[in-house]
């Protein structure tokens, strides 16, 4: 009695909160029950933890029925339930001992539908060890024992499990032959259930093949019959497989939809454990679109829900995966810390296949924080791991990996050695995409070694593979590579036609990137917009609860005036028997009226939705825009006597201000971008963007360094290569570094200059007459000019917007001379002060003049 209020305890421990009803219902007739039926009790406690996610408390079921057997059939079927426990769990070896004793046992029986069974989930450990050949042969054994036990339905999972092996091995054609043998003997036995597993299994292999739309219509066949068996475990499932079908077609929005449905099911099914799954998938979505923060989020929720479940090896992976998101950020320290952390959790479970996907990623993060001897050494931890459970996919992998650690820091020799290594064993094992990453290395590797003519083949390889993958990334770096080498041996032809494919690639892939940022700012958009709804709604339930009371008082005085209607619709009942008459001829003539009032209402309604639909968006668009300019308060304790005079012409715009303390220095800037409204403000959030990026970089000198990178990277994001071939977009600014303790600034300024007032005179500094962005010249180095700065200057910087507007008596616009002398006037006055007179002046100078341009106007005195 008391070991068994001992067992009890041990499992209320490790799993309170996951215990289910069905557990506890168990747990509970255990006491009373016969000792035959105490194996079966226990088994059946054992298999609802490890449906739950909890190895502890599951192995400690088991143990318990292993205590109750009384037969070899018992025991066979106890060594079978550690196999799976084990196999779930990631533990293959063990998983592998159990399956091979229980096949032993039930050998020994004879008992062939047992031996099936065993030797069918022995077959999926071998899978998971990537020893699919193995995996496969033991498969057609069983399909023999199945056919001489003339057991059709074992004969069509062994086919649709074969199936499930050669897609994994991405022979397709012999995927789709074994599936569709499933399929027949599925048909004639019209098993619907496994007919849609066949249906969802046929969209596997579309998908992997990018048929998305193909696998598309098997996914909704089989969710049709799930649906309409009801079956909504399956049905979640093909929901998730829909879900990862649009993401791989790039339809982010309908992935986020289909995965949000799947959330739902599961979370109706109380199963946790596909719910974090869930949550996992959504995070990478957002990943994959740049929303790291969404993604972090939903990756920090998924963690938490297998915490909660104690499913370790989730637990593990889901911390791999948050680790990811960090070194997606290019927080390569915090990535390596919590690549960390899974590397523990997976040695805790002893997960080979795990622990060195986790030494991978630590050699990752230690490449990305150029610690070279460190990214080697857990390479070879991780090869070494493979090398013991023979995955040669992943040991050509690490030979692949090494190889370009030594080819990033140019030891050529070492390089190729194992380049060459990687590329012979992903030959051997029929790798596609891995043979061509690794002609690729190795051909960059052979030309700085001037080996043109080898590096030549392997270049044509891996763009031959390139294309029957469709994999853009790899014909962009092949074909220009083929492109130089062409241009090297004097083959200009040719050079050129690989330049051209070359630039198809590139553009494919920023159509691809496009879609992405696309995808994120419409989701972001849908994401508030659901917010609002929520927090209308719930303002809403608030009024309601208030109208309830309000209305049980109404509906007391109600009953009274009910009373008194009645009295008075007696006694007027005569007289309006005559009124009825009259009021028919009326109600005819208002028939008509009013048939065409609903009209008018209706286009008028319709027209008013429109334009609430389109202020929204602008709306929305300038709380973005707020978002990104300097807060008040930070400026003001940095720069105590300053103003920001910023007019948009439309409710959001195309000029800036932008400022930022760089260690020692302040770093302030004023910017006038392409277009005004909506237009100039995507541009603007470009700069801004990117102006943050270069000083979170640090990664300049002077004034006209940050110009110079803000260039670079406006011209690539806008795909600028020349004015003939590229849109005109860009900016014009003033940007100055303020260095107060030495009483100095420099200045660099694209098209826009920077006027000083001191001692009551006019210093302008003109910038360069180039735009950030193409320029219709050719493009020079921007000049960085630097300032001495003397006490009580004042310092100004602004768009064309104010000089450019038309107004005064004659409407003629305000131009430069006139506007720096009326600076001059105002300089006299305090920064504060400073601002209202020359708001003042721009609303009297415009007077009923249309505003033509966005004005911004930066002063800020030393």
């Amino acid at each position: 009695m008391i070991f068994r209020i001992t067992t009890f305890g041990v499992l209320f421990l490790f799993a309170t909160k996951t215990i289910a009803s069905p557990i506890d219902s168990l747990i509970n007739i255990i006491d009373n029950s016969d000792e035959n039926r105490k194996f079966s009790l226990w088994t059946q406690v054992g298999l609802h933890y490890r449906e739950a996610g909890n190895f502890d408390s599951a192995n400690i079921a088991f143990h318990q029925a292993e205590k109750y057997i009384n037969n070899e059939a018992e025991k066979g079927n106890y060594l079978h339930n550690q196999g799976s426990l084990n196999w779930r769990f990631g533990k293959y070896a063990d998983a592998e001992k159990w399956y091979d004793s229980a096949i032993t046992i039930r050998e020994k029986l004879k008992d062939t539908s047992g031996i099936i069974k065993s030797s069918y989930y022995l077959t999926l450990v071998y899978r998971d060890l990537s020893q699919y050949e193995k995996a496969a042969s033991i498969t057609r054994s069983l399909i023999q024992l199945s056919s001489a036990l003339n057991d059709s339905s074992s004969m069509a999972d062994m086919y649709n499990h074969l199936g499930g092996i050669f897609l994994r091995l991405n022979q397709y054609d012999s995927a789709t032959a074994w599936y569709k043998k499933a399929i027949h003997i599925r048909f004639d036995m019209n098993d619907s259930v496994k007919m849609a597993d066949s249906y969802s299994n046929m969209g596997k292999i579309a998908r992997e093949q990018s048929l998305y739309d193909e696998a598309i219509d098997y996914y909704k066949q089989a969710l049709q019959i799930y649906a309409a068996l009801g079956n909504p475990k399956k049905e979640a499932y093909t929901h998730l497989l829909l879900g990862g079908t649009y993401w791989a077609a790039k339809k982010y929005q309908e992935a986020l939809r289909q995965y949000l449905i799947t959330q739902q099911l599961y979370e109706r099914m109380r199963n946790k454990q596909q719910v974090a799954s869930t949550l996992k998938n959504i995070g990478l979505i957002y990943r994959d679109i740049g929303n790291i923060d969404k993604a972090v989020e939903y990756h920090i929720r998924s963690l938490e829900l297998f915490r909660a479940i104690d499913n370790k090896p989730m637990i593990g992976i889901a911390i791999n995966i948050l680790a990811g998101d960090y070194w997606t950020a290019g927080n390569y320290n915090q990535a390596l810390d919590t690549y960390q952390k899974a590397l523990e959790v997976r040695k805790q479970l002893g997960n080979k296949p795990h622990i060195a996907g986790s030494y991978n990623n630590i050699a990752l993060a230690y490449k990305s924080l150029d610690k070279t001897d460190s990214a080697l050494v857990n390479y070879r931890r991780a090869m070494r791991i493979y090398t013991d459970i023979n995955d040669q996919r992943n040991i050509a992998a690490m030979l692949n990996n090494i190889g370009n650690l030594y080819k990033r820091n140019q030891q050529w020799d070492s390089a190729a050695v194992y380049l060459q290594k990687a590329l012979k064993l992903r030959r051997a094992i029929d790798h596609k995409q891995g043979i061509g990453y690794s002609a690729l290395n190795l051909a960059q590797v052979l030309l700085k070694q001037n080996q043109h003519k080898r590096s030549r083949s392997l270049l044509l390889t891996a763009e031959q593979v390139a294309r029957d993958l469709e994999d853009q990334y790899l014909i962009q770096e092949s074909c220009l590579m083929l492109s130089e080498i062409y241009d090297m041996l004097g083959n200009h032809s040719r050079a050129l036609l690989y330049y051209r494919e070359y630039h198809k690639a590139e553009r494919k892939l920023q159509v691809d990137e496009s879609i992405r940022r696309v995808a994120d700012m419409q989701i972001r958009f849908e994401t508030e917009k659901r917010k609002r709804i929520v927090e209308k709604k719930d303002a809403e339930l608030k009024q309601q609860a208030m109208r309830i009371y309000y209305l049980t008082g109404g509906l007391l005085l109600l009953l009274f005036l009910i009373v008194v209607v009645i009295v008075a619709f007696i006694q007027k009942r005569r007289s309006n028997k005559l009124l009825a008459m009259r009021n028919h001829e009326i109600e005819e003539q208002n028939a008509e009226i009013e048939a065409q009032r609903d009209l008018a209402e209706q286009q008028r309604d319709k027209i008013s939705e429109q334009n609430e639909k389109i202020k929204d968006s602008i709306l929305y668009a300038r709380r973005i825009q707020n978002a990104l300019l300097p807060p008040d308060d930070q400026m003001e304790k940095l720069l105590k006597q300053h103003f920001i005079l910023f007019k948009p012409r439309d409710v959001v715009s195309g000029d800036f201000y932008y400022f930022q303390q760089y260690k020692d220095f302040t770093v302030i800037a004023a910017a006038d971008c392409t277009g005004h409204g909506v237009p100039g403000a995507f541009m603007s959030m470009l700069g801004i963007s990117v102006l943050n990026e270069i000083m979170a970089t640090g990664d300049f000198n002077n004034a006209a360094d940050i110009l110079e990178i803000l260039r670079r990277k406006v011209k690539k994001n806008l795909h600028q290569t020349s004015v003939k071939d590229s849109n005109s977009d860009g900016m014009d600014l003033a940007l100055v570094i303020l260095d107060r303790k030495k009483m100095k600034l420099s200045f660099a300024g694209a098209n826009n200059p920077l006027v000083v007032i001191r001692n009551n005179e006019i210093i302008t500094i003109e910038g360069d007459r180039m735009p950030i962005g193409v320029h219709i010249y050719d493009e020079a180095a921007f000049k960085n000019q630097e300032i001495k700065l003397e006490k009580a200057d004042k310092i100004y910087m602004f768009s064309d917007g104010f000089v450019d507007q038309f107004g005064g008596k004659k409407g003629r616009k305000l131009m430069s001379k006139n506007f720096k002398n009326l600076l001059l006037d105002t300089s006299k006055f305090d920064m504060k002060v400073q601002k209202e007179k020359l708001d003042e002046f721009f609303v009297k100078w415009k007077d009923d003049y249309r505003q033509i341009d966005d004005v911004v106007v930066m002063g800020l005195e030393i």
